[in-house]
């Protein structure tokens, strides 16, 4: 399936990466080309081209903070020792908003 999504503008080399390992961990990727004015994407699986494209739109957004100040981080050690998706997502802590992308919520 051949993809072209047109751009406002051209894209940053490190939101370029995010996008490409963003959509390649999400879908069956054959080729990605990023240009100033599109990106296009050859899929190895059929997916609706709207919710593809709303996918990709989606990556831009989210995209947007990367390279700017980090005003706070918090550097904690990680306690899980298993995958606490499953039940993030059974408790309506974490919403699946479409594939490979997550809404938090709650106490979470």
């Amino acid at each position: 399936m051949h993809i072209e999504y047109p751009l406002g503008s051209p894209l940053d080399e490190k939101v370029q990466r995010f996008i490409r390992e963003s959509i390649e961990t999400s879908y069956n990727v054959q080729n990605s080309s990023y240009f100033d004015s599109k990106i296009v994407i050859d899929l190895a699986d059929e997916v609706p081209e709207n919710e593809f494209k709303k996918f990709i739109k989606n990556l831009i957004y989210i995209s947007s903070s990367i390279g700017k100040k980090v005003l706070y981080e918090n550097d904690i050690d990680v306690i899980c020792s298993e995958d606490p998706m499953p039940q993030l997502l059974e408790s309506n802590e974490v919403k699946r908003i479409s594939k490979g992308l997550f809404m938090f919520q709650g106490n979470f």
